[in-house]
């Protein structure tokens, strides 16, 4: 009868890297329990592994993963009284939410606007977001048109709305 022994997995530095890369709290379990890694490199690699992977799971946890907000399509009163021009229907398709940094909408349009009721539409979105938000961007597509495959026109908290057409 032989007496094989049999390596653990975090012994093995192929797979432990690759748990460490594809499943981290896995990887920096087999870090700290292996035989095979010098205590400073364990310290260093956890390190590493806090900072590449603590702000990802940060975004995942506060951005798209969290309820979309509800925007209404009519602006607060203050700006219906600066401005003449109604505002146009629109829906929203999507939010894309990565609090506090930026805030995107894809919205559709239900015909060709002109550029003052487009931006009568982001002035009304930018009231509502500004204080809680760095950046809003703001999509505008046509019926028809193929969702995050560039739309018919673009509107940004920093600049004014561009229109690109079809």
């Amino acid at each position: 009868m032989s007496t094989e022994v049999k390596t653990k997995w975090y012994n093995k530095r192929a797979l432990l890297f690759l748990s460490c890369w594809l499943f981290f709290p896995l990887g920096l379990y087999g870090v700290w329990k292996s035989s095979e890694v010098a205590k400073r490199w364990k310290y260093v690699i956890t390190a590493l592994i806090l900072i590449l992977y603590v702000p990802y799971i940060f975004i995942l946890l506060n951005g798209d993963a969290q309820a979309p907000q509800k925007i209404s399509s009519s602006p607060p009163q203050k700006l219906k009284k600066e401005q003449n021009i109604p505002i146009p229907d629109y829906s929203i398709i999507k939010i894309h939410n990565m609090a506090p940094y930026k805030i995107s909408y894809d919205l559709l349009i239900h015909e060709e606007l002109s550029k003052a009721q487009l931006e009568r539409i982001r002035s009304s979105i930018l009231e509502q977001t500004q204080d809680e938000y760095e950046k809003t961007f703001i999509v505008f597509y046509l019926p028809g048109m193929e969702v995050d495959a560039g739309g018919w026109a673009i509107g940004h908290s920093d600049r004014e709305v561009e229109i690109f057409g079809r």
